[in-house]
């Protein structure tokens, strides 16, 4: 063999050899970087909102079953000054206010690298479409865009929400307890907030029933809770049973829902599939 043929094939084969080793060590190297990026990513995002996701889970259930029994009893005290009306306010922004600190946390954390926290940023969303948008509500003939006497509008409800975050010395941000919020939901600007969502409960005499629009929005609001503890919570031993929603919205006589009743169950489960 000529050796100047073997001397330049012997070259060749080295600077390939040399190529192959560098590309596949720089290929392992950057595998192992996004490794360790999202090692550490889920440790930041853990740290952030670990807490967050059980207090969301047992925030849900309670909407979900204070909405279920009110349909129960045809008499309560709609006085927002009385327990019962004032719980259940309480229970309706819990798991917006708990939305608004998981929201906050993005700027510290990559959600991206895990499927279940965005799962819990598209439950704070559906939550809003739920309460405030016009999807849920099929076209109803008698819906009021203009004030708020069957929906709040959705930045007043999101600052009624953060009447109940407060902060902390050690924890930081925390959503009060209900037995704070009975305290402060006196205090005159924390009053301004909540205005909107206690004169809903005060134009009803007896039932939140009484407003089948209002009412379509909370059975719309207690069916995504329920699925989001169904989906996120029964392996951590939750109990969420189906959620009763043709039975709870035929609860009213309105003539518009109860023709397109069963529509409903399609509806509310795109609404829920929907992305952010």
């Amino acid at each position: 063999m000529d050796p100047t043929v073997f001397l330049t094939s012997a070259v060749v084969a080295a600077v390939v050899g040399g190529l192959v080793t560098y590309f596949g060590q720089r290929l392992l190297a950057e595998r192992q970087a996004h490794i360790d990026y999202e090692s550490n990513a889920r440790k930041r995002l853990y740290e952030a909102i670990g807490p967050l996701r059980l207090q969301l889970l047992f925030a849900a259930r309670d909407l979900s079953s204070r909405v279920e029994s009110h349909a129960e009893v045809k008499h309560w005290n709609m006085d927002p000054n009385e327990y019962y009306a004032k719980s259940f306010i309480y229970r309706i922004l819990r798991p917006i206010a708990i939305g608004l600190l998981i929201e906050r946390k993005m700027s510290v954390a990559d959600f991206a690298v895990d499927e279940g926290a965005l799962g819990l940023l598209r439950f704070n969303t559906t939550a809003y479409r739920m309460l405030t948008g016009g999807q849920v509500i099929l076209g109803h003939p008698g819906v009021d865009w203009r004030t708020q006497s069957q929906h709040v509008f959705r930045d007043n409800l999101s600052a009624a929400a953060g009447v109940l975050i407060t902060e902390q010395e050690e924890a930081g941000e925390v959503v009060m307890d209900f037995a704070k919020f009975s305290e402060i939901a006196i205090d005159s600007l924390n009053q301004t907030k909540l205005k909107p969502l206690e004169n809903l409960f005060r134009r009803c005499d007896y039932s939140l029933l009484e407003n089948p629009i209002l009412w379509t929005r909370l059975v719309g609001y207690g069916y995504a809770c329920r699925q989001f503890v169904q989906t996120y919570g029964t392996h951590l031993g939750f109990s969420a049973p189906e959620f009763p929603l043709v039975k709870l919205l035929g609860e009213t006589e309105d003539k518009h829902i109860n023709e397109r009743i069963n529509d409903f169950p399609a509806l509310l489960a795109g609404m829920v599939k929907q992305g952010l």
